[in-house]
């Protein structure tokens, strides 16, 4: 839930495919938009100033928060798999992927975007699986398959 100039709103994702915006204090369902994608925890957050998901064909999705119009649209890396995860912080987006070429070893994408616009600022890739990141002020922290944890700026 997110109080803004927009009033006591909430915005939310789900099964069918859909973000909502239900405004709490009239008790009524503002917009919704459709994305093409179940659309959970991991795969939505806020930003300054919109919405933003990964949709159908892991498709990196900005939503503006009025009208739930889609705003900008980035593709996420190709090969990813169902395994994919967003964290916003501040004005910065991490997006976790997992990519598999076959039947080769999985390896870890963590790319980091401006959260509005959806422009890339850096890719990180290890050499195997990433086990953890999070973010804060600017900066993104990652666990490295051999446990080591790396401070991207």
């Amino acid at each position: 839930m997110c109080s803004s100039d927009l009033g006591a709103t909430w915005w939310f994702g789900g099964k069918g495919g859909k973000v909502y915006a239900f405004d709490l204090e009239r008790n009524a369902l503002v917009w919704t938009s459709s994305v093409g994608a179940e659309v959970d925890d991991d795969r939505f957050g806020l930003t300054p100033h919109g919405i933003v998901v990964i949709g159908a064909n892991h498709a990196l999705t900005s939503l503006d928060r009025r009208s739930g119009e889609v705003r900008a649209v980035r593709q996420l890396p190709s090969g990813t798999t169902k395994e994919a995860k967003l964290r916003v912080v501040g004005s910065r987006l991490s997006v976790w992927t997992r990519l598999r070429e076959g039947k080769d070893k999985p390896r870890d994408v963590l790319s980091v975007h401006a959260a509005d616009s959806l422009t890339l600022l850096y890719d990180y890739a290890p050499s195997g699986v990433i086990t953890g990141f999070a973010g804060m002020d600017g900066q993104t922290a990652v666990v490295e398959p051999e446990g080591d944890v790396v401070l991207l700026r």
